[in-house]
């Protein structure tokens, strides 16, 4: 199963009334807007630590993948400054999404690469000795 569609999915399963910041932790749960009020307020330094954040979530979508044995993004496909900018359209174009929503578009938007890895097998069981 494709990581996006377990992201997707699990978000729509979602009751209306929970707000992105009660499903993401840091910046990536902020609303578009917020993001566009800090981008103009100082873009230097609050681009930074919405990218920061960013590029954390884009790795662990593809860490999902790699658990899946599924595709990944190429975070190489695209230079750091147009995902930048392909974010901030998104948040520009989309006041009222969550940050993470305009990330999560860039990550689809990205060219694909074959999974580095097999799965990581699950640990066996711990056997206890009965006494």
């Amino acid at each position: 199963m494709k990581p996006w569609f377990l992201l997707a999915t699990a978000l729509a399963a979602a009751p209306a009334a929970v707000h992105a910041e009660s499903a993401m932790k840091g910046v990536g749960g902020q609303p578009c807007s917020r993001f566009n009020a800090d981008h103009a307020a100082n873009a230097a330094v609050n681009d930074a630590a919405y990218w920061t954040w960013a590029q954390g979530f884009l790795g662990g979508l593809n860490a999902v993948a790699v658990q899946h044995a599924q595709p990944i993004a190429d975070l190489d496909g695209m230079s750091d400054d147009a995902q930048q900018k392909a974010v901030g359209s998104f948040c520009q174009d989309h006041p009222d999404s969550a940050y993470f929503m305009g990330v999560f578009t860039l990550y689809q938007s990205l060219p694909t690469a074959a999974s580095p890895n097999a799965p990581v097998p699950a640990r066996p069981p711990v056997r206890r000795r009965r006494k």
